[in-house]
């Protein structure tokens, strides 16, 4: 199972509760669940913008990696 990191940021209990049936586990607890859909992030940093020369650079560099990738997982991840 591969999980996108803008999937679980924008609906976590929804993504946890699919993992949890992945893995043939019991959902959380409503206390568990509570805790998950009301905690803020406790890692969230601002970063400067990246430079464009640099996401070129790394655009370049992965696009064969990420198509490959993708190809192997039969699923779509970038645009």
């Amino acid at each position: 199972m591969i999980i996108k990191a803008e999937d679980y940021y924008s609906d976590r209990l929804h993504v946890l509760n699919e993992a949890f049936m992945f893995l043939d586990i019991s959902n959380l607890s409503s206390t568990a669940s509570n805790f998950v859909q009301t905690r803020r992030p406790s890692n969230q940093m601002k970063y400067s913008p990246m430079f464009s020369s640099s996401k070129e650079l790394l655009d370049v560099f992965f696009k064969p990696l990420n198509k490959h990738l993708e190809h192997i997982l039969e699923r779509k991840f970038w645009s």
